[in-house]
C-alpha cells in the first residue's frame, strides 16, 4: 500500500488529505478531517466514490482526482 499526503488551501483553510493506494486494486482510501472515504478508478478512466461519508468539502474533489491521476497513473493497468 502506497501513501501520499498533501495539504491544500480550501476556502482559506489548510486541509490535509492522506491518500492510500490499496495494493493490486484500483481502489484508493482518502482520509480528510478524520473521515475515511474510498474511491475507485473505473475502466472508463473515471474516479468514483464507493464507500464512506460524503466529502466534507466539495472543493476537494478536483484535488483528490488530480492526486490519483498524477501520482498513480498506472492505476488503470493494475488489477
Amino acid at each position: 500500500m502506497r501513501t501520499l499526503a498533501c495539504t491544500f488551501l480550501i476556502n482559506g483553510v489548510n486541509t490535509k488529505v492522506a491518500l492510500r493506494k490499496r495494493g493490486r486494486e484500483k481502489r484508493f482510501q482518502i482520509v480528510v478531517r478524520g473521515h475515511v472515504l474510498e474511491y475507485t478508478y473505473t475502466n472508463e478512466s473515471e474516479i468514483q466514490q464507493v464507500d464512506g461519508p460524503e466529502l466534507p468539502e466539495s472543493a476537494l474533489l478536483p484535488h483528490i482526482e488530480w492526486m490519483i491521476r498524477h501520482y498513480f497513473t498506472d492505476a488503470k493497468k493494475e488489477q
